[in-house]
């Protein structure tokens, strides 16, 4: 009788949990403001996790290069703040990238974390010239045009990680999601909280929004 007890007590506490779970989704998606997401091709399913579409958006790799924020230091594990806005057919990016929440930043900031980071730089075109040349003078023909990394231009390239990353579906489903997602037929409907939490709330499909029921 004492187990039989404590087992109902045990699932009773589960429920609760999962209840106050899904509460907390559901607040999160209610209350936070709705931004719309490009979505790019990515592998598709884990078969350990179940069948999901793996999301990623512009907001997953972000170049130093096109924001003010520091260029190096950079490192995996990091907080990054995100400043996102409206861009071509209303779909939101990124445009600026913060180390530390920041004070007085217009508009909607997402948080996320760097889970990697490459170094990258950019290159010119340089034509070989006599002096490069073993025997003498070059010919017009053979002054092949090669590409030398410009030192100067060396930066930071983060991976950013969410919690948007994967968007779970029965088999046939997930298929399907791929092909329209390879397509640019899908886009990402999230919502972004007060303290930067982004949430799923549904896909957009070929123009037609689909909002996830949570019950």
């Amino acid at each position: 009788m004492i187990a039989l007890i404590r087992l109902i007590a045990l699932g009773l506490a589960a429920c609760a949990l999962l209840g106050s779970l899904v509460y907390i989704h559901a607040k999160a998606r209610a209350e936070g403001d709705e931004i719309i997401l490009s979505m790019e091709p990515v592998d598709p399913r884990d078969v350990l996790l179940g069948h999901y579409i793996q999301i990623r958006t512009p907001l997953h790799q972000l170049d130093t290069k096109n924001f003010l924020a520091p260029k190096r230091g950079w490192k995996t594990g990091d907080t990054v703040y995100v400043r996102i806005a409206p861009g071509p057919q209303g779909r939101w990016q990124a445009v600026e990238l913060y180390m530390s929440p920041p004070a007085q930043a217009q508009g909607l900031v997402v948080q996320g974390q760097v889970s990697w980071v490459r170094q990258d730089f950019d290159y010119e075109e340089v034509t070989p010239t006599d002096a490069d040349a073993p025997g003498g003078e070059l010919e017009a023909a053979e002054r092949p045009i090669r590409r030398r990394q410009i030192e100067s231009s060396g930066r930071d390239v983060l991976n950013v990680i969410y919690t948007i990353e994967r968007y779970y579906a029965d088999r046939e489903t997930a298929l399907a999601l791929e092909a329209l997602r390879n397509e640019d037929r899908v886009q990402l409907i999230a919502s972004v909280g007060a303290e930067g939490r982004i949430v799923i709330k549904g896909l957009v499909i070929d123009g037609e929004r689909h909002i996830d029921s949570l019950f």
